[in-house]
C-alpha cells in the first residue's frame, strides 16, 4: 500500500493512499470542521467510532462538538499510528479483525452501544472497502447482541432484587464454606453423556466431592447419589423449577445458591444454604450493607460457567466435568428424568406429541453456542477435564476431554466430607427493617434506577421532543412504584 504525504495549500500536511487523497490538497482542517459540523445526531452520544480518520484533524473539533463522548478510532493503515494521541481508545484493524467486536464490547458495554454513533472519513471507502463493510456488519452484531442483553437486563433486574429481598427474609440455615482445596472435585450437568457413567458416580460417590448443578438433581438424587453441594445462579422461574427436588427430599443438602437466584420459600427455610453474591449491583450492595454472610462468586451466563470458577477458586485438585454437552443432540436433550421434561409431557397430546416437542429441541441453541464460546475461551490450568465419549462433540478449547473409561480407571480414594460447611446461625438475623430502609433510598438515585431499567434509560436517551421524554419518565416512575411495592410487600409480610 502506497502512502504519501505531501503539502496542502494552507501549508498544513495532506496524504494521498493508492494516489487517492484522503484529506482536502486545499485546506485539511476547514474539511475536518465541516465533517463535524454536519455529523447530523438526534440523541447525546456515549460513544463516536472513527473508522480510519488518517491525519485526525477531525479529533479537536469532535472533542469541542461532544465533549462527554467516548472518541475511538479504528486503523487501517499503520502510517498513521504517530496521530492516535488523543484519542479515548485506538484499534488496529489488521492486528484486532477477528475480535473486534469483543473489544468494542468490553470498552462500552451495551448501554453505550446503544448510544454510539459508527462513521468513516470522507474519501477511504474507495481505498478500504472491504474493511469498511466489516465493521459495519460487525456494528451491526453488536447492536443487536446489546439490545438482546438490555432486554434480558431489563426483566432479570428487577426479578434478581425481589429474589433478594425473598432471600433475605426467608432463608434460615446459613452455613459458610470450609472446603478442603485437596479433594478431586467432579461437577455433574445434565447432558445426556452422564448416562456413560452415572453407575459409577454412584458407587464411587465418597471418593470426589460432588457439585451438582441445579439440572442435575434430580436424576442425582433418584439414582441415590447424593451430590456434596447443589448449584444454582439462575434468577428465572424454571431455573427453579430444578430445585424442587430439595423440597421432598427427607435429608438436607448443601445448596450454594445466588442470593439472586429464585428459589422457592419452603427451600430457603429447610436446606442448608450457601448465599453466592456476585462483585456488582444493587444486591450486592445490600448484602454488604446488612453485613450478611456470603461467598463471593463470579457472574456467567451459565451455571454451569459459575461452578467452574467457584471450583477453582476453592480447590487446587483436578476438577472434572461430567454431563457438560453443550451440544444439541437426538432425543431428550438431558438425561431423565429431568423436572423440565416432565413438566413439558403433562402438555403432549395427539396434536402436539412428545416426539414433535422433542424433535424442535434437536435443533442448535444459540445459547449453548454461546456457551460454547465461554469454556473454549476459558484459561485454566491443566487441571480441568471433561469427561465425553462421542467424538461429534466439539472441544472445548484449554478444557481436556477424556473418556468414561479413562475417568473410571483413575485410582480415587476415599475422601472426608463432614466437615466442608459451617453453621453460622441457624436464625439468621436477617435485618429486614435495615435492608428495607437501604432500598427506598437506593431507588431514589439515578444510577441505580438506570441499572434497574437500562432499556427505558437508553429509551430516554434517544427521546427527541419533550413529550417523548416525559412519556418515558412516566413509564420509568410506574415501574419503580410497583417494583417498590413488590419489595415493601416481602418486607412487611
Amino acid at each position: 500500500m502506497t502512502v504519501c504525504f505531501a503539502d496542502s495549500k494552507d501549508g498544513n500536511k495532506t496524504v494521498s493512499i493508492q494516489n487517492q487523497f484522503i484529506h482536502s490538497t486545499y485546506s485539511p482542517i476547514k474539511e475536518a470542521e465541516r465533517f463535524v459540523q454536519n455529523i447530523n445526531v438526534s440523541f447525546e452520544l456515549e460513544a463516536l467510532i472513527i473508522l480510519e480518520p488518517g491525519l485526525s484533524y477531525i479529533l479537536p473539533f469532535l472533542k469541542k462538538r461532544f465533549p462527554n463522548s467516548k472518541l475511538i478510532c479504528i486503523r487501517f493503515c499503520n502510517s498513521f499510528f504517530a496521530y492516535n494521541e488523543g484519542w479515548d481508545f485506538v484499534i488496529n484493524y489488521e492486528e484486532n479483525e477477528n475480535n473486534l467486536e469483543n473489544l468494542l464490547f468490553n470498552y462500552l458495554g451495551e448501554e453505550k452501544l446503544l448510544s454510539t454513533l459508527l462513521l468513516e472519513w470522507n474519501s477511504i471507502n474507495k481505498i478500504f472497502g472491504e474493511q469498511i463493510n466489516n465493521c459495519w456488519k460487525i456494528f451491526k452484531n453488536i447492536l443487536e447482541k446489546s439490545k438482546t442483553l438490555l432486554i434480558t437486563r431489563q426483566v432479570f433486574e428487577k426479578k434478581w432484587l425481589i429474589n433478594t429481598c425473598n432471600f433475605i427474609k426467608y432463608a434460615k440455615n446459613i452455613y459458610s464454606t470450609n472446603l478442603n482445596p485437596k479433594l478431586p472435585v467432579l461437577i455433574i450437568a445434565s447432558g445426556p453423556s452422564l448416562k456413560n457413567i452415572l453407575e459409577f458416580i454412584k458407587t464411587n460417590q465418597n471418593n470426589f466431592f460432588i457439585i451438582a448443578l441445579s439440572s442435575a438433581i434430580n436424576v442425582l438424587l433418584k439414582n441415590q447419589i447424593i451430590p456434596d453441594l447443589c448449584f444454582s445462579t439462575d434468577g428465572g422461574f424454571w431455573a427453579g423449577e430444578h430445585l424442587k427436588p430439595l423440597q421432598i427430599y427427607k435429608e438436607k443438602i448443601n445448596l450454594a445458591i445466588s442470593v439472586e437466584g429464585f428459589c422457592s420459600k419452603k427451600i430457603l427455610k429447610s436446606q442448608k444454604i450457601i448465599p453466592l453474591i456476585y462483585s456488582d449491583g444493587i444486591c450486592t450492595k445490600l448484602l454488604n450493607h446488612i453485613n450478611y454472610p456470603v461467598v463471593l462468586a463470579k457472574r456467567n451466563g451459565t451455571v454451569s460457567g459459575t461452578a467452574l470458577e467457584f471450583a477453582e477458586e476453592h480447590f487446587s485438585s483436578s476438577i472434572y466435568f461430567a454431563g457438560l454437552d453443550l451440544q444439541s443432540t437426538k432425543g431428550f436433550q438431558h438425561i431423565q428424568p429431568n423436572i423440565l421434561e416432565i413438566n413439558n409431557s403433562l402438555f403432549d397430546n395427539r396434536i402436539k406429541p412428545k416426539e414433535l416437542r422433542i424433535a424442535k429441541s434437536e435443533h442448535s441453541s444459540q445459547a449453548l453456542e454461546i456457551y460454547r464460546q465461554w469454556f473454549n475461551s476459558y484459561k485454566c490450568k491443566n487441571k480441568i477435564f471433561r469427561i465425553m465419549d462421542s467424538k461429534e462433540n466439539k472441544s472445548l478449547g484449554e478444557i481436556t476431554d477424556i473418556t468414561s473409561n479413562e475417568f473410571m480407571k483413575i485410582d480415587f480414594l476415599p475422601i472426608q466430607k463432614e466437615t466442608q460447611f459451617t453453621l453460622i446461625n441457624e436464625k439468621q438475623s436477617n435485618n429486614l427493617c435495615k435492608a428495607k430502609e437501604f432500598l427506598l433510598n437506593e431507588l431514589e438515585k439515578s444510577e441505580v434506577q438506570k441499572q434497574l431499567f437500562p432499556m427505558d434509560f437508553v429509551l430516554l436517551n434517544h427521546a427527541v421532543t419533550s413529550e417523548e421524554k416525559t412519556e418515558v419518565y412516566k413509564k420509568i416512575n410506574d415501574k419503580l412504584k410497583n417494583l417498590t411495592y413488590k419489595m415493601e410487600k416481602i418486607f412487611n409480610e
